[in-house]
């Protein structure tokens, strides 16, 4: 007798795929065959797993958290509309898919710091698109080159946005699907420096700051500033200091909600005034 399956065995040729939530929580990806399935029968494997101990939120998220991974990003330069200030923007890119899945600001140095640690990438090291919309990865061979991919994947944790609506036709009016909640890697607490490391440290900057050869940048110098943090309050003050003669030729100011130098005439912070 032959083993050979006869056309009557074989399950129907599958047209499609839905995702549907169990009561229980679960996201579940059904098939949608051309044919009958034990709908059922899946509903009840669901709930049994739930009720054997798997769970409904990965380890380490909160409810209503999601996780994904990131290979590759695309930074924009953003300005903010309330007070004209600049934040770097980064896109989001899967690996092997063409479109953004999250957009992630970064309006300080802690959060520049943060992405840094998490994706292994330096902020002042990826180019900068400039233009409207999002990158299609693939699209065109040129603004592929604005695209970086990280050393590995990293992940990123989010949540559903409830003012995203799909059917929003105006792109001036609508929300992102996602929102930005944190990074899976976070970054260990500062370390806390010896009188004598504290001392190097201020060196350091002092050197940096007054180094002929390769002047510190803009974005280097936010890249930077979380390092203050380490410093107690009477060498914070030094840095400060240098940092203030040091930014004036080049019309930078600090913007303190945003802790971080920018491109502007407005006042410069006093350097009694340690943000950090």
């Amino acid at each position: 007798m032959s083993d050979t399956p006869t056309t009557t065995d074989r399950p129907p040729p599958v047209c499609g795929w839905v995702k549907l939530y169990h009561p229980s929580g679960v996201l579940v990806t059904l098939p949608v065959p051309d044919g009958s399935f034990d709908y059922q029968g899946a509903f009840a494997n669901v709930g049994q797993a739930v009720a054997a101990g798997f769970l409904v939120d990965a380890p380490g998220l909160e409810a209503g958290e999601m996780k994904d991974q990131a290979t590759w990003v695309v930074r924009k330069d953003v300005e903010n509309k309330n007070d004209g200030t600049i934040s770097a923007s980064i896109a989001l890119y899967r690996d092997g898919e063409r479109y953004s899945f999250l957009t992630v600001y970064l309006d300080t140095p802690e959060e520049i710091s943060a992405f840094q640690y998490a994706s292994g990438l330096k902020l002042n090291q990826l180019p900068k698109y400039v233009g409207s919309g999002k990158l299609e990865k693939g699209k065109d061979r040129q603004t592929d080159q604005l695209f970086t991919k990280a050393p590995k994947a990293f992940g990123v944790v989010m949540r559903a946005n409830p003012k995203h609506d799909p059917n929003e036709t105006d792109a001036t009016k609508k929300k992102p699907a996602r929102l930005f909640v944190r990074w899976e890697a976070q970054m260990p607490p500062p370390k806390v420096l010896s009188n004598e490391e504290q001392e190097e440290e201020v060196t350091r900057w002092f050197t940096w700051l007054d180094s002929q050869v390769k002047p510190p940048t803009l974005d280097e110098v936010n890249e930077a500033l979380p390092s203050l943090s380490q410093l107690d309050a009477a060498r914070k003050r030094q840095v400060w200091d240098k940092l203030a003669k040091y930014v004036q030729p080049h019309n930078w100011v600090f913007n303190r909600e945003a802790k971080r130098y920018e491109e502007d005439r407005r006042p410069v912070a006093s350097a009694a005034d340690v943000p950090f």
